[in-house]
């Protein structure tokens, strides 16, 4: 995927108006041009259709449709227009359990929230930057897995990052 960031359209599937709103404004903090966004996984299924979406950033708690549900649907539906668009999971769920639930759903790259432009953008450029090939086994569709030691590495960078954060704030 070799895109300026001007030029990237983005989906942003979350049930909370006022997260929308912060990732819409983060996303175009580091120069993301097209965002498109959706309340639940349904509806966001529906926009896909008609909105080609490059990367989508997608919420774990909503209903009717999780997040998990909804990369599954993207992932494994044969109406699904795009079943190897990147998706990156942005969720308040930092266990390790959560990562390798998303990880084995499908996602490409995961963010916990409070999220920052720097966290995003890091993101964005993981996948745009390293593209990674697709596997299908009988119980999985996705991008193949980067290593436990590299997800545990990322998850430890994450984690040093909120305390860095809520140091900061407490100062």
């Amino acid at each position: 995927m070799n895109l300026a960031l001007k030029d990237l359209r983005v989906l942003v599937v979350d049930n909370s108006p006022h997260m929308r709103d912060l990732l819409r404004s983060l996303l175009a903090a580091v120069g993301v041009g097209i965002v498109e966004t959706a309340d639940d996984g349904g509806e966001a299924l529906g926009k896909f259709k008609t909105f080609p979406a490059d990367i989508i950033l997608s919420d774990w708690e909503m209903e009717p449709m999780t997040g998990i549900e909804f990369v599954q649907a993207v992932r494994h539906s044969v109406r699904s227009p795009n079943p190897f668009v990147p998706i990156i999971m942005v969720t308040s769920h930092a266990e390790a359990d959560r990562v390798f639930e998303a990880r084995d759903a499908g996602i490409h790259e995961y963010l916990v929230k409070p999220i920052t432009a720097q966290a995003l953008l890091a993101r964005l450029s993981e996948v745009i930057n390293n593209p990674r090939d697709f596997m299908r086994t009988s119980s999985y569709f996705g991008p193949v897995p980067r290593r436990r030691a590299d997800l545990a590495q990322a998850r430890a960078a994450d984690l040093l990052a909120m305390r860095a954060r809520a140091a900061r704030a407490e100062a």
